[in-house]
């Protein structure tokens, strides 16, 4: 019997280093996606007190929660920006949801390395839409965080596993999420001179 190759042997160690790291990153992610969950109407009363801080905690919160956002986060920002500073409102909020999306961001990088190890033939449709996607990623992360909607969390994962760089992630994200949460929390100032 042949024994493999020490450099061999090096590489699969690698591999199933890769495979647990990846399966931790999402178990992790979802775990605390399930605590924000479990306890969002409690997050919700307390981070709604403290001003500022809160809405980015409250957003960023929010954000990290895997396919789960906190329902009342849009409220929040109309309310909170009809007494406080619209402008710094959505800017504070918009930084904290971009933040918190990289919670997809880390899932698409674990299920990359969970992937890489599966056969060619999904290695190979793996290669095919990263070099289709690639060029476009920036607009579609910046169009897709400034329109609420529920499957952003699939876009990051998918930023994830297609390996776009974090930084280019979050400034992209960061830069359609606060022009929606802006544009949310002057909403809110109109509503409450409309209603006042």
């Amino acid at each position: 019997m042949r024994k493999k190759p020490e450099h061999t042997q090096v590489l699969a160690k690698g591999k199933k280093q890769g495979l647990a790291i990846g399966i931790l990153e999402i178990c992790a992610v979802f775990l605390v996606s399930a605590l924000i969950w479990v306890y969002s109407p409690m997050l919700v009363g307390i981070m709604g007190k403290w001003s500022y801080l809160g809405i980015f905690f409250l957003s960023l919160l929010s954000s990290a929660s895997i396919l789960v956002p906190l329902a009342p986060m849009q409220l929040a920002i109309i309310s909170l920006g009809s007494v406080l500073n619209p402008l710094f409102v959505g800017i504070i909020a918009g930084v904290g949801s971009a933040i918190g999306e990289l919670s997809g961001f880390v899932v698409g990088r674990g299920s990359h390395k969970i992937l890489k190890t599966k056969d060619k033939t999904a290695n190979f449709l793996i290669k095919l839409q990263k070099s289709a996607i690639r060029e476009h990623a920036a607009v579609a992360i910046f169009l897709l965080s400034l329109v609420p909607n529920p499957f952003f969390d699939i876009a990051g994962m998918l930023a994830g596993i297609l390996k776009m760089r974090w930084q280019n992630f979050i400034f992209w994200c960061m830069a359609g999420r606060i022009l929606r949460y802006i544009l949310i929390a002057y909403l809110g100032l109109w509503a409450s001179g409309m209603v006042g």
